[in-house]
């Protein structure tokens, strides 16, 4: 586990990079005047979450707080041979949610209202605090499996959680599936993976990105391992 002093820095350091990226979405509300009276209620909130507001990006960094809440939980879970092995599955299926706000750059479009660096720069905060919670949540959870299995089998649990996060990623951008997915619609997820599995060459535009983000995890899992053995 990270040093609990270390631990305690991170949190507050990733905190202050989420609060810096909520800034940043609502200086972008004020800046193109948005009419805020518009939002009377949570439904409201999901129904304008989209352009111009960006308010997806609050919601998609929360779900990729997710992972990181339980990687650093599993201690306290770990009293539990059952909470752990859920905490583990749970942990697997928020994953992908972590590095999956980079591929909101695709949401980039050029746009009179607000400059289209401004837009640039906030949507790649976002990815970059995504992608830290990620690499964090996944280094947790390598140390904390490094102390209850062999050597061997840890890593390659990492690595198959990596491939995993890839197509996790495929799945919520391309195919619109969302991580409770598994338990309120199993069996249509289910039919849509197995169906890219088996016809990959009809997905290959989209597939790329499973494979691409996936070795984007493993550098720079890689990477992180690097300087926490330094």
């Amino acid at each position: 586990m990270l040093l609990k002093n270390k631990k305690g820095k991170l949190f507050a350091l990733l905190s202050l990079m989420t609060l810096f990226n909520f800034a940043l979405i609502f200086y972008r509300l004020e800046y193109i005047q948005y009419d805020f009276g518009q939002i009377n209620s949570f439904y409201d909130l999901a129904k304008f979450r989209g352009k111009p507001t960006f308010l997806f990006l609050i919601w998609n960094l929360f779900l990729a707080w997710v992972p990181f809440w339980i990687a650093i939980s599993l201690e306290k879970l770990s009293k539990s041979k059952i909470m752990t092995v859920l905490g583990l599955i749970t942990w697997l299926l928020f994953f992908p949610n972590a590095p999956y706000l980079i591929t909101d750059l695709l949401h980039l479009k050029p746009s009179f209202q607000v400059p289209f660096w401004y837009d640039v720069m906030m949507i790649f905060s976002f990815g970059w605090t995504g992608l830290l919670l990620g690499f964090l949540s996944l280094m947790e959870v390598q140390q904390f499996l490094e102390k209850r299995l062999p050597f061997w089998l840890s890593n390659t649990l990492i690595l198959l959680s990596i491939l995993l996060c890839g197509l996790g990623v495929f799945i919520g951008r391309f195919q619109r599936y969302n991580s409770w997915d598994v338990i309120s619609n199993p069996f249509a997820l289910i039919e849509d993976v197995l169906t890219v599995i088996l016809h990959p060459i009809a997905h290959i535009q989209t597939f790329g990105i499973a494979i691409v983000l996936s070795v984007l995890m493993l550098l720079g899992h890689w990477t992180f391992s690097v300087l926490r053995s330094e």
